[in-house]
């Protein structure tokens, strides 16, 4: 993973799950980490966590949907740990305590302004914060998770399905913009992993049974996500810009 060591990456949605992974990942080959989530206690956790492995990280409390939290956050991470060379959007929900169980019809406006604002608004303005400075400096990388449900999409998941869709379309936008300046934007698509917070929501049987629609057929782990997500963060990945990588073992073919 050249390139990586040195750096610095800002990571949403951090404080457990996928960004967790990702900020651990990143660490352990040499990136200092800005670990930011809406709960701070958990992303203090996770950057102590890294932290006593050597690694330098800060944890960073905002909500991703508010503008000034993103630019406070920003201005925290970067005077804790310096320019902010790498971004990995992967700030986002599905449901609420509210809406589960609720047919798409159903839901109320407010719940469907929530999810788009935090998944996809919440990104672009993460994006429109450091992506600046990254062409100013002639290197930067973006990767936006999104979610292979926009391949097998259910209709009570409307609000989050369109906003992991409408971040395939933001990569794409943003590549054609930053290419020039050495930046590079990407999506990463996880299929159903069995995160701390999908296994609460979801049995054992239900991973299991998903499973055995992959070519690979086991349960995904955040850990089968990392090596992709350091791919497009590393100098490897120079080459590639507007991409969506489906990393969910076999199920999603396109």
């Amino acid at each position: 993973m050249e390139g990586l060591a040195g750096r610095t990456a800002l990571v949403t949605g951090a404080g457990r799950g996928l960004g967790a992974a990702f900020a651990r990942g990143l660490a352990a080959y040499g990136v200092s980490v800005g670990v930011l989530d809406i709960d701070g206690d958990t992303a203090t956790a996770t950057a102590n966590e890294i932290s006593d492995t050597g690694a330098r990280a800060v944890g960073l409390i905002a909500d991703i949907s508010d503008r000034s939290a993103v630019l406070e956050a920003i201005t925290g991470c970067e005077d804790a740990l310096g320019r902010i060379d790498i971004l990995i959007n992967n700030a986002g929900f599905g449901t609420t305590k509210e809406t589960a169980g609720l047919e798409w019809h159903e839901w109320p406006e407010d719940a469907w302004d929530a999810v788009i604002d935090c998944n996809l608004k919440g990104a672009f303005l993460a994006c429109q914060a450091v992506a600046p400075k990254m062409m100013e400096r002639g290197w930067g990388r973006i990767v936006n998770v999104s979610s292979a449900t926009v391949w097998h999409p259910l209709a009570n998941g409307a609000a989050y399905i369109a906003s992991k869709a409408g971040l395939i379309g933001l990569t794409r936008s943003l590549a054609t913009g930053v290419g020039e300046h050495g930046v590079t934007v990407n999506t990463l698509v996880p299929g159903l992993t069995k995160t701390d917070h999908m296994a609460d929501l979801y049995p054992d049987e239900q991973f299991e049974s998903f499973a055995q629609l992959r070519a690979i057929p086991r349960v995904e782990l955040p850990a089968d996500l990392v090596g992709t997500a350091l791919f497009l963060c590393s100098d490897a990945s120079a080459f590639v810009t507007g991409q969506s990588f489906v990393v969910d073992g076999g199920h999603v073919f396109d």
